[in-house]
């Protein structure tokens, strides 16, 4: 088993768009989603995490009661549409034959990048992401989404859980949101417009 645990954050990292917009309008059937958020913008209690109301009311509007295995087949289904950041996947391919084992790590629905990594032949052993609830019934974003220092929660948890011993681990994603996964890795990379540089730890 490979020494070095590398991991790389999916969207505008691994690919250069944010995925999840498709899986909104392919879900909902809807060619618009702002007028979904008009209640939140109304909602002057909740200005204060105005961005987090908005996102938590679509993704609740657009993927309620979504199941999995649906999930996965829209990422099967739009994997091929979506480009890759070349200098990050010369660096997966780098890691790949290195023997290295790597890990995508995402705030997006986990099914969904499991069956996008899988249409674009990443070489990924382990999809770490937002597991949406399957039944009907509302869901609070903030409590289970897959990003910030949630990101090195979920991480830990599945190296605990299979006794994995990495002597090092590295981690490829963007700022702000993937800050804390950057800093819990012995070298971290920042990945900005699809250049990769070295993350300076504050």
């Amino acid at each position: 088993m490979s020494n070095t645990l590398v991991l790389f954050d999916f969207d505008e990292t691994i690919i250069k768009e944010n995925s999840v917009k498709k899986l909104l309008h392919a879900a909902s059937g809807r060619r618009f989603l702002w007028p979904i958020a008009i209640p939140a913008l109304v909602d002057f209690s909740g200005w204060k995490q105005l961005r987090q109301n908005i996102k938590n009311r679509v993704y609740n509007e657009c993927l309620y009661a979504l199941s999995d295995t649906d999930q996965y087949h829209f990422g099967r289904a739009f994997g091929i549409r979506f480009t890759l950041n070349s200098e990050v996947w010369e660096k997966m391919k780098y890691h790949h034959e290195q023997g290295h084992t790597i890990w995508i790590v995402t705030a997006s629905p986990q099914p969904y990048v499991k069956g996008l990594a899988e249409a674009l032949s990443l070489p990924c052993e382990l999809v770490i992401g937002t597991r949406l609830p399957s039944t009907p019934e509302l869901f609070d974003l903030t409590e289970i989404e897959c990003s910030g220092g949630k990101k090195v929660d979920e991480v830990n948890a599945q190296l605990a859980k299979g006794a994995f011993c990495f002597n090092t681990i590295l981690a490829y994603g963007n700022l702000p949101w993937d800050r804390e996964m950057l800093s819990m890795a012995h070298e971290g990379y920042v990945v900005t417009n699809g250049r990769v540089s070295k993350y300076g730890r504050d």
